[in-house]
Parts: C-alpha cells; sequence; structure tokens
C-alpha cells in the first residue's frame, strides 16, 4: 500500500481552509522525496458553489512552477473536499488526474478527499503517458 507523511502543521492547515469552505474547495501539494508532504496551497480562487472541484489552473500551475525550483520537490497532486458519504474518486476527479499526469509525463499522482474531517487518500499510476490511471487506497500518516 502507498503510504504518505502529512506534517501535523499542514494537516492543520488543511483543516483550517478547506476544510472550513464549502465542499468541492481544493488546493494542490507537493511531495518532498517520495512520500512526504512538503508544500500545501489552498485554491482560494477555485469555482465555487459548484458539483465538482474547479481549480484556478493558472494560479495552481504557478505556484507548482514555483515549488519546483526546489531540487528535492515534486509535485504531489490535489486535495479537495467531497460531500457527506462520496468518499470515492469521481469521474471528475479521474478525468482531471489523467489528464494532469498525461500533461505533465507523470507516472504518479495523489488525490487526496477531505469527507467530514477524515482525509483519504488515493494513488494513481499508469504505465503509458495517455493511458488510463490505476488507482490503489494511499495510507495518510499525520506526523509530529
Amino acid at each position: 500500500m502507498h503510504e504518505l507523511n502529512l506534517p501535523r502543521p499542514l494537516w492543520q492547515r488543511i483543516l483550517d481552509t478547506i476544510g472550513s469552505e464549502p465542499v468541492e474547495s481544493g488546493g494542490v501539494f507537493a511531495l518532498e522525496g517520495n512520500n512526504t508532504v512538503a508544500r500545501y496551497y489552498f485554491d482560494i480562487h477555485a469555482g465555487s458553489g459548484s458539483r465538482f472541484y474547479r481549480p484556478s489552473a493558472h494560479r495552481l500551475t504557478a505556484q507548482v512552477n514555483q515549488w519546483l525550483q526546489s531540487p528535492d520537490i515534486s509535485f504531489g497532486g490535489f486535495i479537495h473536499s467531497h460531500p457527506p458519504g462520496n468518499t470515492s474518486l469521481s469521474p471528475m476527479d479521474m478525468v482531471a488526474a489523467e489528464m494532469t499526469m498525461a500533461a505533465n509525463q507523470m507516472p504518479r499522482m495523489y488525490m487526496l478527499i477531505l469527507c467530514q474531517g477524515e482525509l483519504l487518500g488515493y494513488c494513481l499510476t499508469s504505465e503509458q503517458p495517455e493511458g488510463p490511471a490505476a488507482v490503489q487506497p494511499c495510507f495518510i500518516r499525520i506526523t509530529d
């Protein structure tokens, strides 16, 4: 099973931002090494009042490009909230993930879902840049 380490201060920022906004709010995160969440950006300019998360792509791209200036940082994926009881990736989530992976030649990406205060992780992998992604659960460890 895939695992991500999430430092407690970043977890608290996620709860204070995405967790305090209407569902389908979100952002992006970056990894240090293969499995430690090192950066988080809340997408305050995302589309709201929607049944799905509509990221502000230009702002997120600028933020991720800034992070990638550091050689030990890589793009990790997206995080967004879902309505109560909706703990799986939606078809729109899959389309967004597969498009992002294909456009950036990424063999792996994470999608994190915040649902009623619980953080659920999914690791998407694809052996072919344009191919469908396989989805596996990802354990998220909150670290001190």
